[in-house]
């Protein structure tokens, strides 16, 4: 019998690979749906036309009266309490704003939509108040 005497990279990778390799046999966890926006040539052909990538979507700014709450957890219980108010609406009245608190908020905040509002009963309707004749608060 004649020996083989093995060189330093005298053999075969295949069969050491497979000597050595770990298997998953789970189902993959990668998304797929992103594949065409990280190939390279998108990346490029985008850049061309002067488009930039962004990790993060540009938000703009909001700005409010933010007075009354100091920290997280008070923002949170605000966010948890209109949610709950809204919630309790009633299904039909709730369908009307896609089952979106935000649209709702977004809806009263705008004074135009103030009649609907109170045809869909969500504001009362002020009371007409008496006109007093100048008379009286002596003019």
């Amino acid at each position: 019998m004649i020996n083989k005497l093995r060189q330093h990279n005298a053999y075969c990778t295949d069969e050491h690979s497979l000597e050595h390799a770990t298997i998953n046999n789970d189902p993959s966890l990668t998304e797929g749906s992103h594949a065409p926006q990280l190939d390279i040539n998108y990346i490029i052909e985008r850049a061309a036309r002067g488009y930039t990538e962004n990790t993060i979507p540009a938000i703009p700014p909001e700005y409010g009266d933010f007075t009354g709450i100091n920290d997280f957890q008070t923002a949170m219980h605000q966010v948890r309490h209109a949610q709950n108010q809204f919630m309790s609406l009633p299904a039909e009245l709730r369908r009307e704003f896609d089952n979106d608190a935000g649209q709702l908020l977004d809806f009263l905040a705008n004074p135009a939509n103030r009649e609907r509002a109170i045809e869909l009963g969500l504001i009362e309707r002020p009371e007409p108040q008496a006109l007093v004749p100048a008379s009286v608060l002596g003019s």
